[in-house]
């Protein structure tokens, strides 16, 4: 029905509207840590949850071109500060000295491209290494599982473990067995997503 078909496309619009709020409110967080705007001078914004009008979007894309502007107005300040982060970035994921010069242009020439350039560098040394600590996090979590296998089979081979009596020969032997259950259903799913990681991991280092 109509009634139905205008719900529907309000149902949309208001989720457009959040996911672009939501993408505004990141980048205006971005520009503020950056410029390093003390919280004080932080404008308040009508929240998203409260308010979706079309004066709250003018609101926060107003913020954005008044923050843009301010970036632009201290870029000279802020080349130099990212291009401090990107290097220690870079050193701490081992990146080449030939893959970071590829990736951003070197002193001189226009500074907005230069800054673009370095934003851009920026946040894909923190996707790296963001992927790097999930990749050594799984690794780490393996390794338990990998222990905790082998501690089980040790046990299951001591002669001496069932002639124990009492409750608690059964109790540990209840351990025992969800232990091989966890162990059992986690082990390959682990398996299964570090092949994924490493294999990207190894595309995206192709060439290094």
């Amino acid at each position: 029905s109509a009634l139905e078909a205008r719900l529907d496309h309000l149902r949309e619009e208001k989720k457009r509207r959040l996911h672009v709020l939501s993408q505004c409110t990141e980048y205006i967080a971005e520009l503020r840590h950056k410029l390093k705007i003390p919280e004080e001078q932080h404008p308040d914004l009508p929240s998203p949850e409260k308010d979706l009008s079309q004066q709250v979007l003018v609101t926060y894309h107003t913020e954005i071109e008044r923050l843009e502007a301010l970036k632009s107005e201290r870029i000279s300040e802020l080349i130099p500060e990212t291009r401090s982060r990107v290097a220690a970035l870079a050193a701490e994921l081992h990146v080449s000295a030939a893959e970071l010069a590829a990736a951003v242009s070197s002193d001189g020439g226009d500074e907005e491209q230069q800054l673009y350039d370095l934003e851009a560098e920026e946040r894909r040394l923190r996707e790296r290494q963001a992927t790097t600590v999930k990749l050594f996090a799984l690794l780490s979590k393996r390794e338990g599982v990998l222990q905790q296998r082998a501690e089980m089979r040790a046990s299951a081979n001591d002669p001496n473990r069932l002639l124990a009596k009492g409750a608690g020969v059964a109790r540990r032997l209840l351990q025992e067995e969800r232990l091989r259950t966890t162990i059992e259903k986690d082990l390959p799913r682990m398996n299964k997503r570090l092949r994924e990681m490493t294999a990207a991991w190894e595309e995206e280092h192709a060439g290094e």
